[in-house]
C-alpha cells in the first residue's frame, strides 16, 4: 500500500499534525501512510522488536492510544536502548542515525508493552530531536502480551477439572 502521493495533501498533514487531538486510532493511522506497507507497518514493526527483545507477542491494534510529552532526554535514552539492543542481539537494526527526516513536526509513534518501549514511527525525527533541548509530542499505543499457548491450556486444564470436580459431586 504505497500512497506517498498523500505527503502534499492537506488531509495528510492534517492528520499529521493531530498531536492536539484527542488519542485515538484515528489519528496515529496517517502517520504510516508513507511506509511500503502502509498501516500494516504498525504490526510488523511491534512484531519485529518484540521478537528482538524477546518479548510476548502482541496485537498492537488491540492496544490503547495514550499522548504523551517527553524530553529530548527521553527519546535519546530510548533510541541507545534500541540501538543497544539491536546490537546485542544481532538484529542489524539502524536505529542511530544522520539521515534528515522528511519533516520535523509532528509526533513519535512508541509501542509499550511487557515493561519496553519500542520506537515504531519517527526514527529520524527522533534522532534530531534528542540533541534539542524541549518536550516533544509522543502517541503510545500500550499493549499487553497475547496469552501464552501454556497459559491458554492451563486455563482449558482448569476449567474442564472445575466442570468434572462439579459434575461428580451432583
Amino acid at each position: 500500500m504505497r500512497i506517498s502521493h498523500l505527503f502534499h495533501t492537506l488531509d495528510f498533514w492534517r492528520a499529521h499534525l493531530a498531536v492536539n487531538r484527542e488519542p485515538a486510532w484515528e489519528n496515529v493511522l496517517p502517520l504510516f501512510f508513507f511506509h511500503r506497507d502502509g498501516v500494516l507497518a504498525i504490526q510488523r514493526l511491534a512484531r519485529d522488536w518484540t521478537r528482538l527483545y524477546g518479548l510476548r507477542k502482541i496485537d498492537v491494534f488491540q492496544g490503547n492510544i495514550i499522548r504523551e510529552k517527553w524530553s529530548n532526554r527521553r527519546i535519546d535514552e530510548l533510541l541507545d536502548h534500541m540501538q543497544n539492543a539491536s546490537d546485542t542481539r544481532s538484529g542489524g537494526r539502524c536505529v542511530r542515525t544522520e539521515e534528515a527526516p522528511r519533516y520535523l513536526k509532528g509526533s513519535l509513534v512508541v509501542v509499550r508493552t511487557q515493561g519496553t518501549e519500542i520506537l515504531i514511527d519517527g526514527r529520524r525525527r527522533a534522532n534530531v530531536w534528542c540533541s534539542r533541548p524541549g518536550e516533544y509530542d509522543v502517541w503510545i499505543i500500550a499493549v499487553e502480551p497475547l496469552p501464552s499457548l501454556f497459559l491458554k491450556l492451563w486455563k482449558a486444564d482448569d476449567a474442564r477439572v472445575g466442570k468434572t470436580s462439579f459434575d461428580e459431586s451432583h
